[in-house]
């Protein structure tokens, strides 16, 4: 059987919200832009090789690629950022099985909520589903395996959230 991995990111910390700018052109903050790097790090330290990212197109998701400083096909999607958890995991059951491991960077409730839809209570780690329950700040990653296709995800072990 197949087994893959799903990690499902928000972005880094984001300056607030200012009038007369649009919501999609607001940028990491000096902290946001640490914790790109510190997670790009940890993915290396951790061996984690992305094989396909999916992006929001907002600056901010950018942002966080480019901190991440992964090598690999990225798609950016408008639907990441105007869409819910449904969105999500339907962007990420139309990829192709050599796919083993996908990131998808995104927004919130959107990126919670797909861990939550697809986080199985059996055999996800209990701690991470009760941070799951209580937050998800700027920052967050979710990793989660599944042995399938990727057309038949519908639940997943949530391997480990990790906090900025």
């Amino acid at each position: 059987m197949i087994s893959h991995r799903l990690l499902l990111l928000r972005h880094a910390t984001t300056e607030e919200f200012r009038p007369g700018f649009a919501d999609r052109d607001r940028r990491l903050t000096e902290r946001g832009i640490a914790e790109a790097a510190a997670l790009g790090d940890w993915l290396r330290e951790q061996g984690i090789q992305v094989d396909r990212v999916l992006c929001s197109t907002a600056a901010r998701t950018r942002q966080t690629l480019d901190g991440l400083a992964l090598t690999g096909p990225v798609e950016f999607a408008e639907s990441l950022y105007t869409g819910g958890s449904d969105t999500i995991l339907e962007s990420v059951r139309v990829l192709d099985d050599d796919v083993r491991t996908a990131l998808v960077i995104g927004h919130s409730p959107a990126v919670p909520g797909a861990v939550h839809d697809l986080a199985d209570p059996a055999t996800s780690d209990p701690g991470s589903l009760i941070t799951l329950d209580r937050r998800y700040p700027p920052a967050t990653l979710s990793v989660l395996d599944f042995a399938g296709r990727w057309t038949d995800l519908t639940s997943a072990r949530l391997y480990l959230l990790r906090l900025p």
